[in-house]
């Protein structure tokens, strides 16, 4: 058998595609034989023939193709004591709502849906409207109700000492709820309590039934009840009770006292003890009547009063045989002080020593130093600020500007107040032999502090800076005014008057300076070179001139011509022997600068007689 004959009879024919079904939908993995196709309507549809087909071995499909209809619920049904307010339709996903007459109330969904199955969902249904009896505590009281079905009522009252809170009646509603909530009894509120000087009260505010407690504060005891009720009316009771005040008796005795009292005190009482002369007060000296009827603190003692030591003097020596009332102490200051104040004092009753009655006043001793009044006055010192300087005290002396100090410069206050060593003196300052100005005479012959010494010029010497110098307190010699010393420098004569032709002379010369002009060259001097600067700053003499140098005719050659060019510098004159004669010499010469002929002073030009042949 052939391959694919054998093939085909294992898996037998294929089966042709399925045909679509209207408003549904296939399902298939293949058209092999034994696969099978499952069918399925759309929602709202409902399948009329079998959900399933299979392919059989002769490729077809088993059974016909099922059909998809559209489903339909039918009419609706009614319901008691209710009725239908609206309906779409009867086909699938339609709905119809239902709603009861007054007095009842829906049980289950007021709308029905309609099923793909074509029947309808669950139906509600309509029961009579009842409320549920609301419950309610004493002191709260029913006083009539007629049911629990709507329109029917609940009346209420309280008990006696509370107040209605809420509505008095509640009725029954179509919805199946009381019209409000059941009313509550609220306790008659009592009075204010009123005020009671030193009570307090718990709590601040109260009802009927309750009770108030009352305490009367520290120090205060209650006269009456401690804790009231409040009526069913408000009120309390009566009599209201008080507060007393805790008595503590009189006071307590005590030695060396005078208490001065014999009366009874009360809480917050106080009084105060006062010992007498030549006793102190041990203890709190103030006692106060307390809350628990005692006296606090604990009642003081008068003690003898005891001064204790004196306080130590600061350079001085206590001597006394006791401290207590009465005794006295004696002060003696050392050497070089005097007590000031009191030098006895006695113990007194309120614990301090005070001065003895005739041994000075009443401030307090203390050993003042010895004093040695102000200074001496040293003339041309610097005054300081004077002052009476006491022992031990040292005051210093300083001269004023000029002067210097000879002697001690510090002086002590003795014990016996009196200065020491001798006082120094202040003498002027020398500034040693007035100073030598060159080329200057001094007028003046004093050599100490603010001395001056005038100078002035010789001849030929002009002052530079100031005139004078003065004496300085540092003993040296100074200028006062323009801060120079004086100097004598030569007058200046300024740079030589300028020669025409001469060289120029650019430095400055002064008194006694001599200058010597020097001609250019190709000039010669006519007149004295040499010039001097004079004592008034002018030069002396007539000044000389510079003229052009000139070497006159040249010297004659016999037998010769001489051609000249000129008879100045660097002129020159050419010489020419006539026939018959021949040169000897230099044939050229030039005029030099010193007016002479050059080479004649050197060479002598001859025109000598040619020989014949």
């Amino acid at each position: 058998m052939p391959y694919c004959s054998m093939f085909a009879s294992l898996l037998g024919n294929l089966c042709s595609p399925p045909e679509d079904v209207s408003h549904g939908r296939t399902r298939f993995s293949s058209y092999f034989y034994q696969s099978v196709i499952e069918y399925s309507c759309w929602d709202n549809y409902a399948l009329i023939g079998a959900p399933t087909r299979v392919c059989q071995a002769n490729g077809h499909w088993s059974g016909i193709a099922p059909v998809c209809i559209q489903s339909r619920c039918g009419n609706v049904a009614r319901i008691l004591h209710g009725e239908v307010i609206h309906i779409e339709g009867i086909t699938p996903v339609d709905t119809v709502e239902f709603r009861c007459h007054r007095g009842y109330h829906l049980l289950g969904n007021a709308s029905v849906l309609c099923g793909t199955d074509g029947s309808w969902g669950q139906m509600p249904s309509c029961n009579q409207v009842s409320c549920q009896i609301p419950l309610h505590d004493s002191p709260l009281v029913l006083t009539f109700t007629n049911g629990t079905m709507m329109a029917d009522v609940r009346e209420y009252g309280c008990d006696e000492g509370y107040t209605i809170q809420g509505n008095e009646m509640i009725a029954c509603g179509e919805d199946g709820y009381w019209s409000g909530p059941v009313p509550s009894c609220n306790p008659v509120a009592c009075q204010d309590f009123p005020v009671i000087e030193n009570m307090v009260h718990q709590p601040d505010s109260v009802s009927f039934g309750m009770m108030i407690h009352l305490l009367c504060t520290e120090g205060y005891y209650i006269e009456g009840a401690e804790a009231l009720t409040c009526g069913s009316d408000g009120a309390w009771e009566e009599p209201l009770p008080s507060c007393t005040p805790v008595s503590c008796g009189p006071v307590p005795k005590v030695s060396n006292a005078t208490t001065n009292s014999s009366q009874n005190f009360s809480f917050g009482d106080d009084f105060s003890f006062v010992c007498d002369e030549g006793f102190s007060l041990n203890g709190e000296g103030r006692l106060r009547c307390i809350s628990n009827g005692t006296w606090y603190p604990s009642p003081p003692t008068c003690e003898p009063v005891s001064c204790g030591r004196p306080q130590a003097v600061p350079r001085a020596e206590l001597t006394f045989a006791g401290t207590e009332y009465k005794n006295r102490a004696t002060i003696i200051c050392q050497e070089g002080y005097n007590v000031h104040g009191p030098s006895v004092l006695e113990c007194s009753a309120n614990r301090e020593w005070i001065p003895f009655v005739g041994y000075g006043e009443t401030d307090t001793p203390v050993c003042d130093p010895v004093s040695c009044g102000q200074p001496p006055i040293v003339e041309n010192s610097i005054h300081q600020e004077l002052k009476n300087y006491t022992y031990l005290e040292q005051f210093t002396y300083q001269c004023q500007e000029g002067f210097s100090l000879k002697g001690d410069d510090v002086l002590s206050c003795s014990s016996a107040g009196t200065w020491h060593p001798v006082p120094p003196s202040c003498q002027r300052i020398s500034c040693g032999n007035i100073p030598v100005v060159s080329f200057a005479m001094a007028e003046g012959d004093g050599t100490l502090f603010g001395d001056i010494v005038k100078y002035t010029c010789l001849g030929g010497y002009q002052l530079q800076g100031g005139d004078t110098l003065m004496c300085s307190s540092s003993g040296v010699w100074y200028p006062p005014e323009v801060g120079v010393s004086p100097n004598c420098i030569p007058v200046s004569c300024g740079s030589p008057p300028v020669i025409e032709n001469s060289e120029a002379a650019s430095e400055v010369f002064s008194y006694n300076q001599t200058y010597n002009y020097k001609c250019l060259y190709g000039y010669v001097m006519d007149g004295n070179a040499l010039i001097k600067c004079g004592s008034t700053g002018n030069w002396s003499a007539e000044l000389p001139e510079c003229t052009p140098v000139s070497c006159g005719l040249p010297h004659e050659v016999p037998n010769s011509k001489v051609f000249v060019t000129g008879t100045n510098l660097h002129s020159t004159a050419n010489y020419t022997c006539q026939r018959g004669h021949r040169l000897s010499g230099q044939r050229t010469v030039s005029c030099l600068e010193d007016g002479s002929w050059q080479p004649l002073h050197q060479n002598v030009i001859l025109c000598l007689v040619e020989p014949q042949i």
